[in-house]
C-alpha cells in the first residue's frame, strides 16, 4: 500500500494507529475526526494532504524527514510536544498548523513557500530557523516573519 485514500478512516474510533513503512501519501480527510492519541508516522511520507489530520489527536513517534507538502488544515487541532525537523518541507500550505499546539518548529532551507494563515491561531513556543535560511526570519520577540515581506506568519506563544 501506497497511499492511504480520501477520508480512509474518517471519523473511526482507532486510539492509535502505525502507518506502514510502504505508505508514503496519506489522502484528504484521512483521519479526520479520529480521536487518536497516537500516530506513528513511517519515514517514507512525501505528502500529508488536506485535513489529513484535524482533530484532536496528539502526534508522536513521528518520522516526517521526507515530508515535502503539508496540505491546508492538514494539523489543524494537533497537539504535539515534540519537536518537528521537515528537513524536505517545500510547502506549508494555508492554515496547515491551524489551532495546532507545538513546542517547537524547525524552520529549513528547502522551505519555499509558508502562507500567510499556515499558523493560524497556532500555540508554538518557538520556532528555530537553520542558519541557512534567508526567506524567513524571527523578529525582535521571536515571531516567524517573511523576510521579504516583513509579513508577521506567527506569533510566538508569550504564556509560558
Amino acid at each position: 500500500m501506497e497511499k492511504i485514500g480520501i477520508g480512509a478512516f474518517f471519523s473511526n474510533p482507532l486510539k492509535s494507529i502505525t502507518i506502514p513503512d510502504t505508505v508514503t501519501e496519506i489522502g484528504q480527510f484521512a483521519f479526520a475526526k479520529c480521536v487518536l492519541g497516537s500516530v506513528v508516522l513511517p519515514k517514507n511520507i512525501n505528502i500529508i494532504d488536506d485535513f489529513c489530520f484535524s482533530s484532536r489527536i496528539t502526534i508522536t513517534n513521528v518520522n516526517i524527514e521526507n515530508i515535502t507538502k503539508i496540505g491546508k488544515f492538514a494539523f489543524a487541532l494537533v497537539f504535539s510536544r515534540d519537536s518537528k525537523i521537515f528537513e524536505n518541507l517545500k510547502t506549508i500550505d494555508a492554515y496547515a498548523f491551524y489551532h495546532c499546539t507545538l513546542d517547537k518548529f524547525y524552520i529549513t532551507k528547502n522551505i519555499e513557500k509558508i502562507d500567510k494563515t499556515a499558523f493560524y491561531n497556532a500555540t508554538i513556543n518557538q520556532f528555530i530557523i537553520s542558519d541557512d535560511v534567508d526567506k524567513f526570519k524571527l523578529d525582535e520577540n521571536g515571531n516567524l516573519v517573511d523576510a521579504i515581506t516583513n509579513d508577521i506568519l506567527c506569533y510566538i506563544n508569550t504564556d509560558n
